[in-house]
């Protein structure tokens, strides 16, 4: 959970406010710069948080319509795509105000 807390709680402007750049000077893709600028003090009190698996991922990509050897080559993890469908169950936790309303 403390990956997704992290994760959840970035920013995309780095520490002095300006927008992450990537290696041509240009703004940054989330391909270029992943998730964000780690913010600690926000991740102290992300709200919701997801554990995760990195098994659930590989069904996901199954799900959004990659096949097996796709999948493959971006984790390089054998993995036998289901072809008729994926059920993908989330479970997600709150450790922020027990009165929070998402």
């Amino acid at each position: 959970m403390i990956k997704s807390a992290m994760m959840k709680t970035t920013d995309v402007t780095d520490n002095i406010g300006s927008p992450i750049l990537d290696e041509k000077n240009s703004l940054a893709s989330y391909f270029a710069m992943g998730a964000g600028h780690v913010n600690a003090a926000k991740a102290t009190d992300p709200g919701l948080v997801y554990d995760i698996k990195s098994s659930e991922y590989l069904s996901y990509l199954c799900g959004l319509g990659y096949n097996a050897s796709m999948i493959n080559k971006i984790t390089g993890v054998p993995f036998k795509s289901k072809t008729n469908g994926v059920v993908t169950e989330r479970r997600v936790t709150n450790i922020g105000d027990a009165n929070s309303k998402y």
